[in-house]
């Protein structure tokens, strides 16, 4: 991780910096000059505390996405789970998914992925104050299937989140789909499990 300065602040957090300004970022920076080990997460939290941010309700969580961005090109990419090896499972209940250590979910209140696409692509774009809410649920993770495995912001339906979220404490396929199915019974839970394969969100079991 970079020594946090206001370029490296304005590099890992563009769309948050455009929201709230220069101005506000220099503030986050100097409460973290007091600090014994500064953490780009307690930045979500400082950047929604600048009166700047006070018309952006959606603003913390918008930090939190791109902080996310951030710990994820970080961590490592293991070996992945292939289809090949789900297949060779014969009995679902022994099977394990250990989720990816570069695999990250947020729950937000607001359309963040929505509001974090559009200021990534158009920098210049005057933030949106009034915006409806919107239960939305993301996923963050090294792409394998795009160039140097950038990272990829993954919308999830609320029960593929309770799917990844049990996983990252019990990585036991029978005890998350229970979790997923409860909260959403109609869940096409194969068609997700395969694409969260295809996408190299799990390490291989055998590690």
């Amino acid at each position: 991780m970079k020594p946090l300065d206001i370029a490296t602040l304005q590099n890992y957090f563009p769309a948050t910096a455009g929201v709230i300004g220069s101005d506000a970022l220099a503030d986050c920076l100097a409460v973290f000059a007091q600090q014994a080990e500064p953490s780009i997460t307690d930045f979500p939290t400082l950047a929604a505390d600048q009166p700047a941010a006070k018309n952006y309700l959606y603003l913390e969580d918008l930090a939190k996405l791109e902080c996310l961005t951030v710990l994820s090109s970080d961590a490592p990419m293991l070996p992945p789970m292939t289809a090949t090896e789900l297949g060779q499972v014969d009995d679902p209940v022994n099977l394990k998914l250990p989720v990816q250590p570069h695999v990250f979910i947020l729950r937000s209140a607001w359309p963040i992925d929505e509001i974090w696409h559009m200021l990534a692509q158009s920098p210049a774009q005057t933030p949106p104050k009034k915006i409806g809410a919107k239960e939305t649920f993301i996923a963050v993770f090294r792409d394998a299937q795009q160039e140097d495995s950038k990272v990829s912001v993954w919308p999830l339906s609320e029960g593929a989140y309770k799917f990844i979220e049990h996983l990252m404490s019990e990585p036991v396929f029978a005890f998350a789909a229970d979790t997923a199915l409860r909260a959403e019974a109609d869940l096409p839970l194969d068609i997700v499990l395969m694409e969260m394969v295809d996408a190299k969100l799990f390490s291989s079991s055998a590690l």
